[in-house]
């Protein structure tokens, strides 16, 4: 979702009191002005925030909090909050140079976007009424800046508060592989020149292995930005924060980094894939540039995808970075 510079807003009036008196008795229900704050991501709790991101439809793991606070340090969030309960969040951060301000999708998440409480036992018609309702709250927070740029959640599905206040929409695509059939199954539907790749490697002498850090991912980058493939730039020091990502998913359980090696040790591919709320995630690779053909990354996708079913996942997600 973009905005361009000088799009104009209309002032969003807040949410008034409401009283229900109920049939049954005199039971009145007082709904509190819904209100809705600026907050830096160093203040905020860090628990309180991925129980929120983890219950939310929209939730994953680019907004879990160790994870957006290695992507920015200087990260902040609008919370949207009615009777002291948080009811929708959004991450964000600000690049600002010249008296230019902008919000761009940070390098290294699919998506950000707004995370809202979950509602699927309500009507379609109020949920979507509570959606403009939150989105309205956050929309005039953003009065001030330039250029607004933000990728939001698959689940994300009601952006039509968006186009009525200007923002110029776009659809983007990403690829899930539903992981409700067996092993046997899903392999059965790989392509067959995938398949006789993933074969390749298999019957040759290599071996495939956990990694405990990204030193061989970094050492493939480097490799292909040598030959003028550009996966990964170093700008804004990504090097080091691939380095911590890696830490945080295998500290935390969340993730492996797996490669792949010959039998002289060359590492011919690495790959790593992140697992949240049941959904794996193919977060980031790279192969050797000079054994391209060695079916070595094809082996590790279908390991991933291996690795996923055993985790009762349910969506595999094709969607590097």
């Amino acid at each position: 979702m973009e905005r361009m510079a000088g799009t104009n807003f209309r002032n969003i009036a807040g949410i008034v009191v409401t009283i229900s008196i109920f049939a049954t008795g005199l039971s009145v229900v007082l709904l509190r002005e819904m209100k809705s704050y600026r907050i830096s991501g160093d203040r905020i709790d860090a628990h309180q925030w991925n129980d929120f991101i983890t219950h939310s439809p929209q939730g994953c793991l680019y907004a879990i909090y160790e994870y957006i606070s290695i992507i920015r340090p200087d990260w902040e969030a609008i919370i949207v909050e009615q009777n002291e309960e948080w009811k929708a969040v959004m991450p964000f951060c600000i690049n600002r140079k010249g008296g230019y301000q902008s919000i761009p999708q940070p390098m290294l998440t699919q998506h950000w976007g707004i995370f809202m409480v979950p509602e699927a036992n309500l009507p379609l018609r109020k949920s979507l009424s509570n959606a403009e309702a939150y989105i309205s709250e956050i929309v005039p927070h953003f009065d001030d800046i330039d250029l607004f740029t933000q990728n939001f959640s698959p689940q994300f599905t009601y952006p039509l508060p968006f186009h009525w206040q200007e923002y110029e929409l776009s659809v983007r695509y990403t690829y899930h592989l539903k992981l409700n059939q067996s092993e046997s199954e899903l392999f059965a539907q790989i392509s067959a020149p995938l398949r006789r790749q993933i074969k390749k490697a298999q019957n040759r002498d290599y071996s495939i292995s956990n990694c405990e850090d990204t030193r061989d991912l970094e050492h493939l980058f480097k490799l292909n930005q040598q030959k003028g493939h550009q996966i990964v730039s170093n700008q804004g020091n990504q090097f080091e924060k691939i380095r911590a990502i890696g830490a945080f998913l295998t500290r935390s359980g969340k993730g492996i980094i797996q490669c792949v090696k010959d039998e002289q040790g060359t590492v011919l591919a690495v790959s790593v894939f992140a697992f949240f709320q049941g959904k794996a995630l193919y977060l980031m690779g790279a192969y050797h540039p000079d054994h391209s053909n060695s079916g070595a990354g094809s082996w590790l996708m279908w390991e991933g995808i291996k690795e996923s079913l055993s985790r009762n996942c349910e969506i595999f997600d094709f969607e590097v970075q």
